[in-house]
């Protein structure tokens, strides 16, 4: 167990990738795979799958804002916050500017702390993460939490371990991405949604099975060596995140992953494509997500790693089919970007609100050189989310995005005085979406963000 023993959670009752499916299939071959060099409880209790309730719906116009279908221009900022001005009527974000929000960028805050969505001094509060108790038993299991996770790093454990959940992480039925109607819809043939099934065992309670595409464990091997198959049900949307009453594909898995009392709920995607844009929004709306969390660049070494799929203008919203995007703030800061949304339905003019928190300091290959900068933004993310599963894309969803989630479990767990375990995090996470931390550089660095932790963590008075 990849932690402090038990982090005294009696005490606190209050709170693959491998390359996927190598058998290529004939009628995705224009599709790039993911391993070749890229060529072209919520802590939410509440909210879950099913229908949740709408934290932020209310009616308000936009008189002030030139409505254009065209995207807006995409130039630098000169300032790293801008606001709408006049809009919404609110007093606290206000400007006589327009700016532009658009392209990745790295500017230098200059503006006082009266327009800026969040400091400086508050990122760094935010990274000192520390358990509701912090006693003396506490911190010596720390101490040998610690001590343990420095013994596997040190001695290259950790590297059998990542091998472990390459074996584990079998090739499922894809059978949702695989349709024709769908194939343009994913960015890379051998990252797809698993189809998930639900078997009734004779004399048992129904189980979850992934069906397997050539595996020993098909329905008719259910039979023949276990002898002990009833029955089962197409389960599709277990994982798959459906769209809208027809549940339409997208590119996306629901991730739970559950840690002690805690479960921790999570939408795992790939970065839009310019034919998925209104599809990724809706999948926003209809999950009454408050939070997406990017964990790359639209651009990276030359290659399209994700399609700009949101306004970057404060005076020009972004047109979709159902839906007006508009850009009511942001702010640009050393490791990340902070943007505001406000999606507005054009047929009910009702309004959801949308922080967008993009992570801008991933290297082209590898892994940060500095895991600071990532423990502040996972920490950001973590105090920013309110409502709905939070939104966690990369370029394909699995590999960056399953290093935010399983470090965003781990930190959560640590502040609660739990014990917590990488590995078995990590495989919750390719049961229900497969590949999830794709490299072995990627594992590592998950074990690096939580070390860097605990170590300050000892230093605390």
């Amino acid at each position: 167990m990849s932690s402090p023993r038990n982090f005294r959670a009696d005490a606190v009752k209050d709170y693959k990738r491998d390359d996927s499916v190598t058998e290529d299939l004939d009628f995705r071959e224009t599709l790039p795979s993911s391993s070749q060099k890229k060529k072209s409880k919520v802590l939410g209790n509440e909210a879950n799958s099913k229908k949740v309730k709408k934290l932020s719906l209310q009616k308000i116009p936009h008189d002030n804002y030139e409505y254009s279908s065209e995207e807006a221009s995409e130039s630098e900022s000169d300032h790293s916050v801008w606001t709408p001005h006049g809009s919404l009527g609110r007093d606290r974000w206000s400007s006589e500017y327009g700016g532009s929000a658009g392209p990745s960028q790295t500017v230098s805050p200059l503006l006082s702390d009266i327009h800026k969505i969040v400091t400086e001094g508050e990122l760094n509060q935010l990274a000192q993460i520390r358990p509701l108790i912090f006693n003396f038993h506490e911190q010596s299991a720390i101490k040998d939490c610690l001590k343990m996770l420095e013994k596997k790093v040190a001695e290259y454990d950790i590297i059998q371990e990542f091998m472990d959940l390459e074996f584990k992480n079998l090739p499922g039925e894809f059978i949702f991405g695989n349709q024709p109607s769908n194939r343009e819809k994913n960015r890379y043939r051998d990252i797809l949604p698993w189809r998930v099934c639900i078997i009734t065992l004779k004399n048992t309670s129904k189980i979850k099975l992934t069906v397997l595409l050539a595996g020993r464990f098909k329905i008719g091997h259910l039979v023949r060596d276990w002898g002990c198959f009833h029955s089962w049900q197409d389960k599709d949307d277990s994982t798959r995140v459906p769209l809208g009453k027809g549940k339409d594909y997208i590119n996306a898995s629901y991730i739970r992953i559950v840690n002690y009392e805690e479960e921790y709920f999570y939408i795992a995607s790939q970065g839009p494509l310019p034919g998925t844009v209104d599809d990724f929004w809706q999948m926003v709306l209809e999950n009454n997500s408050n939070i997406i969390a990017m964990i790359t660049r639209e651009i990276e070494s030359g290659i399209m790693k994700c399609y700009h799929y949101w306004p970057t203008s404060l005076k020009k919203p972004l047109e979709l089919k159902c839906l007006r995007i508009f850009l009511e703030n942001y702010q640009i800061l050393q490791y990340f970007t902070v943007r505001m949304f406000q999606i507005v339905e054009k047929s009910t003019g009702t309004s959801h609100f949308v922080k967008h928190l993009q992570f801008t300091k991933w290297p082209d290959h590898g892994t940060p050189a500095s895991a600071d900068g990532f423990i502040k933004y996972a920490r950001y993310v973590r105090k920013s989310h309110l409502t709905g599963p939070m939104v966690v894309h990369c370029s394909a969803g699995v590999g960056r995005t399953g290093v935010f989630i399983c470090v965003d479990v781990v930190f959560c767990a640590i502040e609660k005085n739990y014990s917590f375990d990488i590995m078995n995090i990590a495989t919750q996470m390719r049961e229900q979406r497969p590949g999830m931390i794709q490299t072995q550089e990627q594992y590592h660095f998950c074990y690096e963000i939580v070390l860097k932790v605990l170590q300050k963590l000892l230093t605390l008075d």
